[in-house]
């Protein structure tokens, strides 16, 4: 029962401690804690966290809606070792009497583990969070780029950010997306013959399709798929980097014609850079060696099967 009351006791003096900091305890003077961000778009708010998880800065992390770990780091003083060297020497008798209450090596480790606490305290908490103009650029910049890789060519993201004089603040991101872009003609420019023929084949299997929204990973992943098909149908030296797409959105009324360029293996010599066709590389001959032991190493091939 007694140690019950203990820890009872124990947790209301450290809730006790901690409500009683300010959040805003480690802000700087003419700083504002960020305290909530929210993103809107087209008017609509959003907590999808594919699109959330695109904010450089968010509010300091909350336990059922408390910041505990802002709060455990408020708790920590600033260089903690030398403010412990000042109540030490503060009072000219006070060192002496504590090495000979505790001794010196009990003292040293008085220190150590003060200072070793107060660094706990930091690293377990969490620092404020404080508006950066730059970072909210940044976040600005990362959700434009976001909805332009999906097809929203206008797109358009602002940002408010609201100043308390408590020191707190708010920012509201904005986005306005316009109407998307739609693949409209496909069309293709292969250099080998070889390339072309086996393109052709698989053309029906392609992951960019006339009437989808524009969307960079379609294309990225057409890109792998072809490269994929062409390696595995003999093409050795093949590679994505000789794939290239164009994309034409001038007078097109929110359509995007798109052109497939296929380029010719390029061959570097020292002085020199010769492109030539790919080829098709087939399997010359296949030994299977039946008996490994050393002494048959010079022994000559034969055929089992004649």
């Amino acid at each position: 029962m007694k140690q019950t009351l203990v820890k009872i006791s124990l947790i209301i003096l450290i809730a006790l401690i901690i409500t009683s900091c300010s959040v805003v305890k480690r802000v700087g003077e003419n700083k504002h804690l960020l305290t909530q961000t929210s993103v809107f778009v087209n008017d609509k708010k959003t907590t999808s966290e594919e699109i959330t998880n695109l904010i450089y800065q968010k509010p300091n992390s909350k336990l059922l809606g408390f910041p505990l770990r802002l709060h455990i780091y408020n708790l920590a003083r600033e260089h903690k070792d030398s403010l412990f060297e000042v109540w030490l020497n503060k009072n000219p008798k006070r060192k002496d009497r504590l090495i000979k209450k505790l001794s010196k090596k009990q003292l040293d480790r008085l220190e150590i583990s003060t200072i070793g606490f107060n660094n706990w305290l930091r690293k377990t908490g969490e620092a404020p969070v404080i508006v950066d103009t730059f970072r909210t650029r940044k976040s600005k910049n990362k959700l434009d780029s976001y909805y332009f890789a999906n097809g929203w060519f206008d797109v358009k993201t602002t940002s408010i950010t609201t100043r308390n004089d408590n020191q707190r603040a708010t920012i509201d991101y904005n986005v306005t997306t316009g109407e998307p872009y739609i693949l409209d003609s496909i069309a293709n420019n292969i250099a080998s013959p070889i390339i072309d023929s086996l393109y052709q084949k698989t053309k029906k299997d392609a992951l960019i399709i006339k009437g989808n929204q524009y969307k960079v990973s379609d294309f990225t992943d057409e890109r792998e798929r072809l490269t994929n098909n062409f390696r595995n149908s003999g093409v050795f030296h093949f590679t994505q980097d000789y794939i290239r797409f164009e994309h034409d959105t001038i007078g097109t009324q929110k359509k995007v014609n798109n052109l497939i360029q296929i380029l010719n293996r390029t061959i570097r010599n020292e002085d020199s850079v010769v492109l030539v066709p790919f080829k098709i590389y087939k399997i010359k001959e296949v030994n299977i060696y039946t008996d490994d032991a050393f002494e048959s190493r010079n022994k000559p091939l034969q055929d089992s099967i004649s």
